[in-house]
C-alpha cells in the first residue's frame, strides 16, 4: 500500500503481521519527511491510517540514515488499552 503522508510524503507499509500469542499486530512502514517526524506524530499518523485509538499504538523504532528523507518505523498495535501512563511505559518497555 502507498498512501499520502500528512506533510506531503508517502507512507509505505512493508509488513503487517498478526501475533496472536502476544495479542498484537507488528507493523513496519516507511515515511518520507524533510525532518524527523517525532514519535508522537508518527504514532498519531499510524493510528489515524488504521482507524484506531492512539492508545493502541506503540512505536518500537524510528530509524533514518543520515541525509536521507526516508524514515523506517516499526510499531506494535496492541489489542488492549493501558489503564494509565505508568503502566503503558512499563508494558511498552517489556514488549520492546
Amino acid at each position: 500500500k502507498v498512501e499520502m503522508f500528512n506533510e506531503g510524503g508517502e507512507m509505505k507499509i512493508f509488513k503487517d503481521l498478526k501475533n496472536d500469542l502476544l495479542k498484537r499486530r507488528e507493523v513496519q512502514f516507511m515515511i518520507e519527511s524533510d525532518k524527523n517526524p517525532g514519535l508522537e506524530h508518527v504514532r498519531s499518523l499510524l493510528a489515524e491510517k488504521l482507524s484506531l485509538p492512539h492508545e493502541h499504538v506503540v512505536i518500537k523504532t524510528l530509524n533514518n540514515n543520515f541525509g536521507a528523507n526516508d524514515f523506517l518505523i516499526e510499531a506494535f498495535i496492541l489489542d488492549f488499552i493501558f489503564l494509565n501512563s505508568l503502566e503503558f511505559f512499563i508494558i511498552a518497555f517489556i514488549l520492546i
